[in-house]
């Protein structure tokens, strides 16, 4: 799809994920054993054919441009195309829960203003999907929209700080809605939108950068042809710690799994040379999902483990998610619970939290 250009905006945070965001914006936040959440978006999207993605970063930007790095991991490392890096605006002049601020896309009118495709896909990454956009192109072009919004039926309890979509037998979307107030059609925060459109909005807002691209579209709804995809596969939502550790076990269902790691539009993420986990006779793995690079010596049980992980002899994991790096002494029990990157449990202690409210145990961090 040549004619596409994408634009990814990772430049908002989240209260709702507590310290797991404090020093990482979502774009970067960890997700199945191996990923980030910019896998996902970018992966749709260089699955879809597009070779041109503005990538729009917070100021914290270090880990997720290294992560990204060229693209090559996504094929986007072309002379023609490519991943370009887009400085967003300071969080302290924003709604930090703003994905698609007029002030990050007015910031880099040098990339939104020279698109030369016909289309425009944004998407933000708070969301786990795999996506194929000629599929939304082609519901574009038939109802000659202008702007078309992929939306999810079923999710508004998880949704509720996303808009959602009331539509009418055709399709057209005729309101937006808090998700919590309206109807059960949860926006995805993915828009294909006509260039002319797009570049027309940007740039007839001005004095009002504080404004979200939505919050425009939502007040003068009836002035476009906008219509609603409706995606009707796995999404996953954290609205709070307890969705974001079961979004992460849905991946133990062969279903879910085989679904987001399509292998018709696989989800690629970069690339480290680290040895096989190595797993020792005292090992108990149970319905788990575990990385490259882990040394297995204890019991893990409905888990998602990270790369580069300790276990030993003795320790117990049951129904939590241990990030990168983390070490689990001799005898030491974690249930329940999140551990962030590079934390420690020592010898015979124990971090369990409850099924409703997960545990976290704060990077770098020691117990």
């Amino acid at each position: 799809m040549k004619n596409i250009t994408g634009i990814i905006s990772t430049n908002y945070s989240t209260n709702s994920l507590h310290t797991l965001t404090k020093n990482v914006g979502i774009g970067a936040l960890p997700f199945g054993s191996r990923y980030r959440m910019i896998d996902f978006s970018l992966s749709s999207m260089a699955n879809s054919g597009i070779v041109l993605v503005g990538l729009i970063v917070p100021s914290n930007f270090g880990l997720l441009v290294e992560h990204v790095g060229v693209g090559k991991e996504w094929d986007l490392d072309k002379k023609t195309g490519g991943i370009f890096i887009l400085p967003g605006s300071s969080m302290d002049s924003r709604n930090p829960e703003g994905k698609f601020l007029l002030n990050d896309l007015k910031q880099n009118l040098v990339f939104t203003e020279t698109i030369t495709d016909k289309y425009v896909v944004i998407s933000a990454t708070s969301k786990v999907f795999n996506i194929d956009y000629r599929d939304v192109l082609k519901e574009h072009i038939k109802n000659d929209s202008e702007i078309t919004l992929v939306y999810k039926e079923g999710l508004s309890e998880f949704c509720k700080n996303d808009y959602s979509a009331e539509l009418d037998s055709s399709g057209r979307i005729l309101k937006l809605n808090n998700s919590e107030n309206g109807s059960n059609n949860c926006l995805l925060d993915a828009i294909l939108i006509n260039t002319d459109v797009f570049q027309r909005l940007v740039k007839s807002y001005d004095g009002y950068e504080h404004l979200d691209l939505m919050e425009i579209i939502a007040d003068d709804i009836l002035s476009y042809q906008i219509y609603g995809y409706e995606f009707k596969g796995y999404v996953a939502v954290f609205s709070c710690t307890k969705s974001y550790l079961v979004a992460n076990q849905d991946l133990l269902n062969d279903e879910i799994r085989n679904e987001i790691f399509n292998l018709t539009r696989p989800i690629a993420t970069k690339m480290y040379d680290i040895p096989p986990t190595k797993y020792t006779k005292s090992a108990e793995i149970s319905n788990s999902l575990i990385s490259t690079g882990c040394t297995i010596k204890g019991s893990v049980k409905n888990s998602i483990i990270f790369g580069n992980v300790i276990i030993e002899a003795g320790a117990k994991v049951e129904n939590s998610l241990v990030m990168q790096g983390c070490t689990i002494n001799k005898n030491a029990k974690l249930s329940n619970a999140i551990m962030d990157n590079e934390s420690y449990l020592n010898e015979n202690e124990q971090a369990i939290g409850d099924k409703s409210s997960p545990i976290i145990v704060e990077k770098n961090n020691q117990i």
